[in-house]
């Protein structure tokens, strides 16, 4: 996650135009965010877009000089997207959005309360719910989609995949998913390719864990598109949403209301 957070700042600093682009994905999350809400009209969307882009290209010099490093560079720009969101529902004098301006300067202050009430209360709890809908499929897919986005797994889910093997397999594996260098794709596929063929007693190849990764991801994809399609979800804006699902807070959040649920169940 630091080294991400350093390519975006190496990228506002050296390449803006790109900067912007590589924030494609998050401005699209927004903005449907506001969509739903009804904030935002469907018809609308691409105007706000291409408004959302022409700021970030006014203000990129303000960005630069604002941006003091003390939270991460997506956090601040979840915070800078949504208030131009804010700014053009002002501008189009709709009326369904009346915010007092101390609330915006609070707002620039606490980025990651913003982000939360953007994207983890909303989207989040969405995508959990899609999780869920896998079943036994969810464990090993969550794993794998870590593996995939080059999120470090902790030796408890390593060895809660790899339950039944022996304690020098276990070792051995374990050694080589505890990298902390970055390991290329091909790479990430064979340690996967290894640990599932010990797994499941059976031989397996890359291509075929490659193949069901991407074919879970668009399952995936798909339920939160939903049908009728009322997203615009792809592989980029899921890998946002699910860089989010894996940090610790937000796992601690899941595990509180699943365990919550179990005990009104009892009652």
């Amino acid at each position: 996650m630091m080294e991400q957070n350093q390519r975006e700042i190496d990228l506002l600093r050296d390449n803006p135009g790109q900067f912007i682009v590589s924030y494609q994905p998050l401005i699209q999350i927004i903005v449907r965010v506001f969509v739903r809400s009804r904030q935002i009209r469907d018809c609308d969307h691409d105007e706000v877009i291409s408004y959302i882009n022409e700021k970030l290209l006014l203000k990129i010099e303000r960005i630069r000089s604002q941006y003091n490093g003390v939270s991460m560079m997506r956090t601040y720009m979840s915070t800078v997207i949504r208030n131009l969101c804010l700014e053009k529902i002002r501008e189009s004098h709709s009326g369904l959005v009346e915010e007092p301006s101390q609330f915006l300067e609070y707002a620039a202050y606490s980025p990651a309360n913003q982000l939360n009430d953007i994207v983890i209360r909303q989207e989040l709890q969405r995508l959990t719910k899609v999780m869920i809908s896998f079943g036994s499929d969810r464990q090993r897919l969550e794993f794998c989609l870590k593996v995939m986005y080059r999120i470090p797994v902790t030796k408890e889910e390593f060895c809660s995949i790899a339950e039944g093997l022996n304690t020098n397999k276990l070792s051995f594996l374990w050694n080589s998913f505890n990298l902390k260098s970055i390991v290329e794709e091909r790479d990430q596929y064979l340690r996967l390719t290894t640990l599932f063929t010990l797994i499941d007693g059976n031989k397996k190849s890359r291509d075929s864990i490659r193949k069901w990764i991407h074919h879970r991801l668009h399952q995936v994809i798909s339920l939160m598109n939903g049908n009728p399609k009322r997203a615009d979800y792809n592989e980029e804006t899921v890998q946002l949403l699910f860089e989010r699902y894996f940090t610790e807070d937000y796992q601690l959040t899941v595990l509180m209301n699943e365990n919550r649920g179990y005990q009104n169940a009892k009652k």
